[in-house]
């Protein structure tokens, strides 16, 4: 589901103010913090399942 004016996609958008990610490919800690700044600004709690390939 696009979020943010399309630049998030949810894995999953459990709730309108719920989304968890599943990460699974290597993503930088500034990648990471640009994504959780943006899902923080547009009022959403993100969840991220991290694991490796």
């Amino acid at each position: 589901m696009p979020l943010a004016d399309g630049a998030l996609r949810a894995d999953i958008l459990a709730t309108p103010f719920l989304a968890f990610e599943v990460q699974c490919a290597p993503l930088s800690k500034g990648e990471f913090a640009h994504r959780h700044a943006l899902y923080q600004a547009i009022g959403i709690k993100d969840v991220w399942l991290v694991g490796r390939r």
